[in-house]
């Protein structure tokens, strides 16, 4: 829990929080409320878009977001008196902004929040839409300033926070790895949380990559900081590697340790090196590693020369596989921890690691390959906007309320391109709105202090950044909270506004639901082909690494087919997980999957 203040995802809630309140506090105390909102409202909303990265994802991310943000405020204000214009505007945006996934996910969240600002114009309905625009570029702009002055006085933040999750998770499969050696093992419950570290960090590594290859600052030659974190980032992978390559059959591993009276000795080893990793991985979060002091010590080496002498009376190879499996993983926990105190001179080939990094262009070619009703970002764009239109058509016959925007932006929010993702998103939404009104409704009748209430909304604000990335349920609490005793202060009538929060949020998320039978993006198709290409990949990575090891290949072709594998591997899991909630999943063998997938 310490630890966690010290991570980019409370800092960033921090400096997000901080930006966006100082602003509104200062006008409003000045006496100037509509700058206030609007300058809030643009800050807010442009901070959405703000993903972790270097100084040139930043930057970029920065001036799009501006430009995109001019184009919906000024679309949605020119229309606003024509409900006709108004609607065809809201739905061509939002189609061509939803095609903006096609270029990555920071530009499919940069045309989400271009699509949302257009709702929340709509849903404040200024009596001066310039000054409103203006106010809110000004709040937008007002962030963008502090996010690029902080990613320019600390460049590596977000490589350093990528390395942090990558050694934590990696302690955190280590700490299950040493379980696997405990008798009363239950493999079912052993494989699922196998399953869920793996994929986790699958997604931490490719976004350590990319972080870090991807900087030019970083790569750029003569710089030892950049070439030492890279030296750390790529023992990270081989550690992830070599702790995976520990023997999946714990049944027979158990049973050949047991008869050389290791067992017990292996079991301590693994935990101790996850102990290790994890304090390890402390040292990137500053402070908050404050033990520099590993305890693979004196203890540890003779513990494993013991455990090695253990396995030489064992007429089996793997005990012996399994021991040095165990060293090579110390070797790499070392060498991470010597790379972080010194600085590593080594130049790396920059042609040869920009291979790994993930595609960054796309062709002419390839965009109008994506303007096809067979392709799932078309198809979601599609549908995405035909919600849109359905969702203006029902507010414009609803009686004159104040809050049926709240109808549009939950759909909006909760719509994602797979029918799993959707049905998750929509739980998680009614779920969290719903404890989050219970608790607004408590607070609001113990009639609190002004400031208080005040200093609430801010703590929610801070919550809803703080937990947007990881814990989505607990995010759409913290918003609804802040959301109902704002406007409460200010425009009062609190059963108002609770019961048309939850209505809109219901309605919203029961149109998303079923809508995402209308153009579904079903995984049930793919899965066959998933499974060839994970096979496939593996396969290739295993000839890679035997043509390696007999003198016919090379490191960085192995390196490369390990990485193909893994997000191979990654791709099919994520399926998995959506599979498990269509309606086609109960005519599929489930079990055959998992097993594939384990």
């Amino acid at each position: 829990m310490f630890r966690w203040f010290y991570s980019e995802y409370f800092t960033d809630a921090l400096r997000n929080t901080l930006t966006i309140v100082l602003p509104v506090i200062l006008f409003f105390f000045l006496g100037d409320k509509s700058r206030a909102i609007g300058i809030g409202v643009g800050a807010l909303l442009i901070s959405l878009t703000d993903l972790p990265g270097n100084r040139g994802n930043k930057f970029r991310t920065a001036w799009l977001s501006v430009i995109f943000f001019i184009l919906s405020s000024v679309l949605i204000t020119i229309s606003l008196n024509n409900p006709l214009a108004l609607g065809i505007v809201i739905v061509v945006l939002t189609f061509l902004f939803s095609m903006f996934a096609i270029f990555g996910f920071r530009m499919a969240l940069i045309g989400l929040m271009s699509t949302v600002l257009g709702i929340f114009i709509l849903g404040l309905r200024p009596a001066n839409p310039i000054i409103l625009i203006t106010n809110i570029l000004i709040g937008g702009i007002w962030y963008y300033i502090i996010s690029l002055l902080q990613v320019w006085i600390w460049p590596y933040r977000s490589i350093h926070h990528a390395i942090y999750e990558c050694l934590s998770g990696t302690a955190s499969l280590l700490a299950l790895r040493a379980k696997a050696y405990d008798e009363l093992l239950k493999p079912k419950d052993f494989d699922a949380q196998n399953i869920v570290l793996h994929l986790k960090l699958n997604a931490k590594q490719e976004l350590m990559r990319d972080l870090l290859i991807g900087d030019k600052q970083a790569m750029r030659k003569g710089n030892l900081k950049g070439n030492r974190l890279l030296a750390i980032g790529t023992d990270v992978i081989d550690l992830y590697e070599q702790v995976t390559a520990i023997h999946q059959d714990y049944e027979l591993l158990q049973k050949e340790l047991k008869e050389i009276d290791a067992l017990k000795h292996v079991q301590y080893l693994v935990k101790t090196l996850s102990i290790a990793l994890y304090k390890c991985s402390g040292r990137f979060l500053g402070k908050a590693g404050l033990s520099k002091t590993l305890i693979l010590g004196d203890k540890f080496e003779a513990d494993l020369n013991h455990l090695i002498q253990l396995t030489h009376s064992s007429s089996q190879s793997l005990p012996k596989k399994v021991a040095t499996n165990i060293q090579s993983i110390a070797n790499l926990i070392r060498n991470i921890d010597s790379d972080i105190e010194t600085n590593n001179k080594t130049e790396f080939k920059k042609v040869e690691y920009i291979d790994f990094l993930s595609k960054q262009s796309l062709s002419i070619n390839d965009i109008k390959n994506q303007f096809s009703i067979h392709a799932p970002v078309f198809r979601f764009a599609l549908r995405l906007s035909i919600l849109s239109l359905i969702a203006m058509s029902i507010n414009y016959w609803i009686p004159e309320q104040h809050y049926t925007y709240w109808f549009l932006l939950t759909i909006m929010i909760v719509n994602r391109p797979s029918f799993g993702l959707t049905r998750k998103r929509n739980s998680e939404r009614l779920k969290g709105t719903v404890i989050g009104l219970v608790l607004s409704f408590m607070l609001i009748q113990l009639s609190l202090p002004i400031w208080l209430q005040l200093t609430l909304s801010v703590l929610s604000l801070l919550g809803f950044f703080a937990f947007n990335r990881i814990k989505y349920l607990f995010s759409v609490f913290c918003i609804t909270v802040m959301v109902i005793l704002c406007l409460n202060l200010y425009h009062g009538s609190p059963l108002l506004l609770i019961g048309d929060r939850l209505i809109f949020t219901l309605m919203g998320c029961g149109l998303s639901f079923a809508a995402a039978y209308i153009f579904p993006i079903w995984e049930t198709p793919r899965i066959k082909m998933l499974i060839s290409e994970t096979i496939g990949a593996n396969r290739d990575y295993l000839f890679s690494v035997l043509n390696f090891k007999n003198g016919n290949g090379n490191l960085h072709q192995t390196r490369l087919a390990r990485k193909v594998s893994y997000l191979k591997f990654a791709s099919f899991t994520e399926a998995i997980e959506s599979l498990k909630k269509e309606p086609q999943s109960k005519k599929l063998d489930m079990a055959g999957l998992l097993n594939i997938q384990v």
